[in-house]
């Protein structure tokens, strides 16, 4: 490939990481929404969190370097990323908050608040931690989330903590 294109079609390597990066959250949001557009009942409801929180996980694991890659952009507040997660990701964060007030609206949260937004990090804040302490995680903590029955472990947890 003539090295040319990726200025002439991306506007240099930001551009082509910038394209990347919009693909790739866009399909994990469009198939983490799916999941938790609306639920049934409570049951329904833990199930759906469930294999959010799953979904979320295997996302990340899939594409662990460029999640981490993308994370560190927005830490470092880079307009680029910023605009990517506004178009992408933080539509799926709001989704997630309507699903927590409407699981809260039904009497299925434990929790002493029903503040979306505390909701949302206590449910989120563990996994996004996790990836971007990935190495940390390993050396402190012995464990990953590429463990199978830590990740298993993990989000038991937090829904027993979450649910009524």
């Amino acid at each position: 490939m003539n090295i040319s294109l990726i200025s002439y079609y991306f506007t240099g390597k930001d551009g082509l990481l910038n394209a990347i990066l919009e693909e790739l959250t866009e399909k994990g949001a469009q198939k983490m929404e799916r999941l938790i557009e609306k639920f049934d009942s409570k049951q329904d409801f833990e199930e759906r969190l469930k294999a959010f929180l799953s979904e979320m996980i295997h996302f990340y694991l899939d594409n662990s370097a460029l999640i981490r890659l993308f994370l560190e952009e927005l830490e470092k507040e880079q307009p680029e990323a910023e605009k990517v997660f506004s178009q992408t990701l933080f539509k799926t964060f709001d989704i997630f908050k309507k699903f927590l007030r409407d699981a809260a609206k039904a009497g299925f949260l434990r929790a002493r608040t029903h503040d979306e937004q505390i909701l949302m990090i206590q449910v989120l804040s563990p996994f996004m931690n996790l990836m971007k302490t990935k190495n940390c995680a390993l050396k402190f903590y012995k464990t990953s989330l590429n463990s199978k029955t830590f990740r298993k472990d993990l989000i038991d947890q937090i829904i027993f903590s979450l649910i009524e």
